[in-house]
């Protein structure tokens, strides 16, 4: 069922970000900037509600007039408040963090235990470093549920869901694979032999090569290490 007047269509990159979603009973989007990823999550029947959140109140206020101009304001709210510790005692069961680095996505996570505990699905779009929460992840009990790139405007975005798992993540366990490979391009990406994927992997290997004809030292581990994904992929 969808609620509301719908909204712009949005990005391929939010597009990637809500397909991965599962539905949930209350989603929190962390970082929110302009709040379409819960107006459409709960216009499209992802999510019965969900919570703009976010730092600054600049962003909100954008995300209050979505939220008014969607017509949702019964089931979408919005917080103010630092990362996911604004989310303690919300009842969130899923949380979504986008359009920021792995790295503070890391620290957001480590910060807030408690609220995570009663998460049943976390789901990231890093702008850079997706390694590291990847890393994050299979360290904590999260397991890779899906996964998928995509190339916008000449640049890569990769989405992963996690779910809760018991024991090692049985993603990461791909024959010919390095645990820093998979950590790197994605281990159900690397499985499935994604397209767009091993475009990203022959994009890196290029631009590393250069490096490396350059005389620039250090670069040739990395290089040979998307040299052979470049090889499994295909």
């Amino acid at each position: 069922m969808v609620y509301g007047v719908a909204v712009a269509s949005p990005s391929p990159r939010l597009d990637a970000i809500l397909s991965l979603l599962r539905p949930c009973r209350l989603l929190a989007d962390v970082g929110t900037d302009h709040g379409l990823v819960p107006v459409l999550a709960v216009q499209r029947g992802l999510a019965e509600r969900a919570v703009a959140a976010d730092l600054r109140e600049a962003p909100l206020e954008v995300a209050r007039r979505k939220i008014a101009d969607a017509n949702v304001g019964d089931r979408v709210t919005t917080l103010q408040g630092d990362g996911l510790l604004a989310l303690e005692k919300q009842g969130v069961d899923a949380v979504v963090l986008a359009g920021m680095s792995g790295g503070l996505m890391q620290r957001l996570c480590e910060a807030a235990p408690d609220v995570l505990r009663d998460v049943k699905q976390l789901v990231i779009q890093p702008n850079k470093d997706a390694e590291v929460m990847r890393a994050w992840a299979r360290e904590h009990g999260w397991h890779v549920r899906d996964e998928s790139m995509l190339q916008t405007r000449g640049r890569f975005f990769v989405v992963c869901a996690f779910v809760r798992g018991s024991g090692t993540d049985p993603a990461y366990d791909l024959a010919g694979w390095t645990k820093a490979a998979l950590l790197s391009i994605g281990p159900l990406l690397a499985l499935r032999k994604d397209a767009t994927a091993l475009h990203y992997c022959e994009a890196q290997r290029a631009r590393l090569a250069d490096l490396v004809a350059e005389g620039i030292a250090g670069y040739e581990p990395e290089l040979a290490g998307f040299e052979t994904a470049c090889e499994l992929m295909r």
